[in-house]
């Protein structure tokens, strides 16, 4: 599915971006570059765990932000009947603070509604303060907290019924 959106001009730093969703079935160069995007956002990042997810979880999606190559994405799969997980996402670091992160949010959150989701549920470190904000500002509530391998989670939900 290829769905460009223009990005703001205030953003727009000599170059547009291309904004689209990709889904099954993932070509092994794409698994290469979002394994590079990761390592680059993250530091330490499991590829094993990232093919593990777009290839054995229900209804995987991928959001893309590129131009000459990934220059963000963000990607969940199913958790449920109507509901969705966001479970990871990142901008390339001198990308940052252009509107991308909101732009791949959008259209993950279209890509959704137009799949008949009704809630997206994300969960985050507590000292991620800018994604707490980011998505507290775009609707999400916090719900709860949870540990996963010993470490704090903040859990937060969207009912997708409410537009931003």
């Amino acid at each position: 599915m290829f769905m460009p959106l223009p990005v703001p001009e205030r953003y727009n730093r000599h170059s547009m971006l291309e904004y689209r969703t990709i889904v099954p079935p993932y070509a092994p160069s794409f698994f290469d570059e979002l394994t590079a995007l990761g390592t680059e956002v993250f530091g330490q990042f499991d590829p094993t765990e990232l093919v593990w997810r777009l290839t054995h979880m229900p209804d995987p999606s991928v959001q893309v932000a590129s131009d000459q190559g990934l220059v963000g994405f963000k990607l969940g799969y199913a958790s449920g009947r109507d509901r969705y997980h966001s479970w990871l996402g990142g901008v390339r670091q001198e990308s940052r603070r252009r509107g991308i992160a909101v732009q791949l949010m959008n259209l993950q959150h279209e890509w959704l509604r137009s799949r008949g989701y009704t809630s997206v549920g994300t969960a985050t470190l507590p000292e991620n303060v800018a994604m707490i904000a980011l998505n507290m500002r775009f609707g999400f509530r916090v719900i709860g907290s949870q540990c996963q391998a010993d470490r704090p989670r903040v859990l937060l939900s969207k009912n997708l019924a409410e537009r931003d």
